[in-house]
């Protein structure tokens, strides 16, 4: 327990651009004549800042849960795998929604600075395209545009979850 609560800590402590050079040039480094990608120092840098990120909100979705929950589970006789299964784990998954659909918009944000170790994602294809095209101002709007058509797109999918199950956030008085 101490050891991933002291990974989520660094994680979550340090910024996403951190991880990114580490994984890219620190992990060569440390395991000399190994060399990564940039596809995949990507995935693995982006996957260890999400980890953290999303073990965090589910520790907190399932800390929301009532304690009179898990109470009720154990009376019951179920098996811990057959609590979390059956009573937490579905009372947990309407917590969670908001905050996790929110990472992960930001998550699909962020993913923009893999471009510092010269993977060409969605901005870094923008900026060689404008630089093609001499036509910076369109370019950069239609890559806006992208990345709000597919974070838009997530947000709703969620919405409509949350309704599907009859979750509503309130709003603060």
């Amino acid at each position: 327990r101490w050891a991933a609560a002291l990974y989520v800590a660094v994680i979550r402590g340090v910024p996403v651009l951190l991880v990114i050079f580490f994984v890219y040039f620190g992990i060569p480094m440390l395991a000399p004549g190994t060399s990564l990608s940039e596809y995949w120092a990507a995935v693995i840098a982006l996957s260890v800042f999400a980890s953290a990120y999303i073990g965090e909100l589910v520790r907190g979705s399932i800390q929301a849960v009532p304690r009179g929950q898990f109470e009720a589970a154990e009376a019951l006789g179920l098996t811990y795998a057959q609590r979390m299964r059956w009573v937490i784990l579905p009372q947990a998954a309407r917590v969670i929604v908001p905050p996790g659909v929110g990472f992960l918009v930001v998550l699909i944000k962020d993913s923009s600075l893999v471009a510092v170790i010269g993977l060409i994602e969605l901005t870094r294809a923008g900026n060689v395209v404008s630089s093609l095209t001499a036509d910076p101002i369109t370019t950069y709007l239609i890559v806006g545009a992208g990345y709000f058509v597919i974070c838009y797109a997530l947000s709703a999918l969620a919405r409509r979850y949350e309704r599907r199950l009859g979750f509503r956030v309130k709003a603060p008085e």
